[in-house]
């Protein structure tokens, strides 16, 4: 199993977004990702959807909302599900917002999902 936010690790959220298949997420929004590590680097990835659901290393272009947030909070939100530890995150200020808070709050409710669930479930199954 891939680490977290590695290389290999998109590649296996990928072909575990191609086995769930293409749904409307209901909100059309891109989320750009700003994670931090305890050395300090910092991994870019972004969550598209604008058609269907992607998510992917490296930034993409007119992104509605950036979030900046520890690897740790980024984890929790998208291995585990955890909204919840997410919002406490936001209102702690562990998490930084530049952009569209609406489109934010809009997309967390989108990734309740069933096939959204089914597809961070497989996301789960193959991260170390």
């Amino acid at each position: 199993m891939p680490p977290f936010l590695s290389d290999d690790w998109f590649d296996a959220v990928e072909t575990a977004r191609v086995e769930v298949g293409d749904f409307d997420a209901g909100v059309h929004a891109r989320l750009n990702l700003v994670v931090t590590t305890a050395g300090d680097d910092v991994i870019a990835g972004h969550i598209d959807t604008t058609s269907g659901l992607a998510m992917g290393k490296g930034h993409v272009d007119g992104a509605d909302v950036t979030l900046t947030l520890p690897v740790e909070i980024a984890r929790t939100l998208l291995v585990e599900g955890d909204q919840q530890a997410g919002m406490q995150a936001f209102m702690t200020g562990q998490i930084k917002v530049d952009g569209d808070i609406t489109k934010m709050l809009a997309l967390q409710g989108a990734l309740a999902a069933p096939e959204a669930t089914r597809l961070r479930e497989k996301v789960a199954a193959v991260t170390s």
